[in-house]
């Protein structure tokens, strides 16, 4: 018997040769790197399910936004932040409003450039939320005068609260953190001092933030979250991104 059979029948007689790995090929590395890409672009981006949709817009949010939301709401000294996109499928001029917000757009108000968006934004709280309009803004009392507005009364799952709506925008550049921080401090600050100064029993207030992209959007989320406690109070913040025709009458047009 040669050498070269022995050594062959003592590698079939002896302990099995380990199997050998396979090195993963560069297509199964890009494509895995490509899948958890996906996977954080997805985790960043809310929301992905579609929550509503009507003849006038679809609403998508993520499937726990309207928990979190209503819990916000219902407890006296909770703040917090939800996030939602609004695709609208017409003009606002085009659509068939409901009574309160078709009475908030026939009514005047304490000036400004924001109407559209007050109407969509009872819209939206009454279509997602069941939100029941109570009073417009010039039918809130305050005493003093002369301070912070609220742009609307509401009573929304079962309790009573005022609704500020704002839009952040910026008319030259990109809207960065110092923009967001700037609107969000004034915003808030005007919150507190309307619900000091009301003559209304609303037990909190809502901050609706109407914003023209997922980018802004997340700008003023990322930046909520740095804001002093006392600041925050026990506001809740609506985030609602603006997409489709809706975009030039909420933030360019009265």
């Amino acid at each position: 018997m040669t050498v070269a059979s022995t050594a062959s029948q003592t590698r079939k007689l002896g302990s099995p040769q380990r199997p050998s790995v396979r090195k993963r090929s560069n297509r199964s590395r890009i494509y895995n790197n490509r899948r958890n890409r996906w996977r954080k672009r997805r985790d960043d981006s809310p929301p992905y399910g579609v929550g509503l949709c009507t003849q006038n817009f679809s609403v998508r949010l993520k499937h726990y936004t309207t928990f979190h939301f209503e819990r916000q709401v219902r407890e006296r000294q909770s703040a917090g932040l939800s996030y939602v996109v609004l695709a609208a499928h017409r003009r606002v001029e085009d659509m068939h409003l409901s009574a309160a917000a078709a009475r908030i757009n026939a009514c005047p108000n304490a000036g400004g450039n924001s109407v559209y968006s007050e109407v969509l934004s009872c819209e939206l709280l009454y279509r997602l939320f069941g939100a029941q309009l109570l009073k417009t803004e010039m039918e809130v009392t305050y005493f003093p005068q002369g301070g912070a507005l609220t742009d609307y009364t509401c009573r929304l799952f079962g309790v009573q609260v005022g609704v500020s709506v704002t839009r952040a925008m910026k008319f030259r550049g990109d809207f960065d953190r110092e923009d967001a921080e700037k609107l969000l401090m004034k915003k808030l600050t005007g919150v507190i001092n309307a619900t000091q100064n009301t003559m209304e029993s609303w037990d909190k207030q809502i901050l609706h933030v109407w914003t023209p992209s997922k980018h802004v959007a997340r700008v003023v989320t990322a930046t909520y979250h740095t804001l002093p406690t006392d600041v925050k109070a026990n506001t809740v913040v609506l985030v609602t991104v603006a997409q489709g025709n809706i975009l030039r009458e909420v933030f360019q047009n009265r």
